[in-house]
């Protein structure tokens, strides 16, 4: 089965362009991989198959995608956190490493999938 990113409930480590890293408490990270317009290239909002509930594809940058393959593959069988605003939001059980530079997420509500789109969509 391919390893397609879906961590049903939850948001590895990229430096930012400027070279510094964005403090814990603001943005959205999953594990130590903060997620913004340097590391995001792509992110499409839909409706999961099955239960109607709001997910988030988001598709991440070539350096971005290397880091979550070592991140996920390191971390196969534990917990990784997603953080929005330095609040756990999810932590999903990390299956498989994910190797197709995708995280889909669902389980938030749209409200709240909303705020993180907008906030990953902002600088490092």
């Amino acid at each position: 089965m391919k390893a397609y990113a879906t961590l049903m409930a939850a948001l590895a480590a990229t430096a930012c362009s400027s070279g510094e890293q964005e403090p814990l408490s603001m943005g959205v990270r999953f594990g130590d991989l903060q997620l913004c317009k340097d590391t995001v290239v792509r992110i499409r909002g839909g409706i999961e198959h099955g239960n109607g509930q709001p997910k988030l594809s988001i598709y991440l940058s070539d350096q971005a995608a290397n880091d979550l393959r070592v991140m996920s593959s390191a971390n196969v069988g534990k917990q990784v956190a997603l953080l929005y605003q330095g609040k756990v939001v999810m932590n999903p059980v990390i299956a498989q490493p994910v190797t197709q530079g995708v995280i889909a997420i669902s389980g938030p509500t749209k409200a709240q999938l909303d705020d993180i789109r907008a906030s990953i969509g902002g600088p490092c």
